[in-house]
């Protein structure tokens, strides 16, 4: 007869703090920050601070913007969030086998008592139009994304004698790119409609 069991717990916390400023109604500020600890980040790591922060510009609500040049809000955002490693990534482990009929045990997880979280961090920009009665609208957004301290499987060195390979935070990654919807009516009835769209977005890892 034989028996196992296996137990997972993960722990976490942390809070969060944000708050918009609105300035005539036409300006518009959000700052904010999150502080995230995990029970599966290593024990000489601590806390994960995420900070963020936009801001918008409704053009359209300047004294200079005419009331025929439909609307137009500019727009802008920065912020960075994580991801955290497994539950036991952060420990040294061994696994238990048997050897010669009497328990025994051999090296499994290596471990790392510094494993944090990957960061992203990720700022874009763009615009919200919309023309002809709102029969045109438009909107795009550049995005520039960098994830750093990325989580990747680095093989031990032999004389360890951990022969599975180990979580680091050692790469890097980059994405970037733009997205542009356009929409527009071509026919607005009475009893039918027409409308039409066009969606582009393009991404570079």
């Amino acid at each position: 007869r034989l028996a196992e069991e296996s137990r997972e717990k993960v722990w976490n916390a942390g809070f969060f703090f944000q708050n918009v400023f609105d300035i005539d109604n036409k300006y518009f500020l959000t700052a904010g920050v999150r502080v995230d600890g995990n029970s599966a980040f290593g024990e000489g790591f601590g806390l994960q601070v995420y900070p963020k922060a936009s801001a918008t510009w409704v053009v359209s609500d300047e004294d200079f913007w005419g009331p025929d040049l439909g609307s137009l809000k500019l727009r802008a955002a920065y912020g960075q969030s994580g991801r955290a490693p497994g539950t036991f990534d952060a420990v040294r482990t061994w696994d238990p086998v048997g050897y010669i009929g009497n328990p025994a045990f051999r090296p499994d997880n290596r471990g790392n008592p510094d494993l944090g979280p990957e960061v992203t961090s990720e700022f874009e920009f763009g615009f919200d139009g919309s023309w002809l009665n709102d029969r045109l609208a438009a909107g795009f957004t550049y995005y520039r994304q960098e994830t750093t301290d990325a989580l990747m499987s680095v093989s031990a060195i032999p004389s360890l004698g951990f022969s599975s390979s180990q979580l680091e935070n050692v790469g890097t990654i980059e994405n970037k790119g733009l997205e542009l919807q356009l929409d527009g009516t071509v026919i607005d009835g009475a009893d039918w409609g027409l409308d039409l769209g066009l969606g582009i977005s393009t991404n570079k890892s």
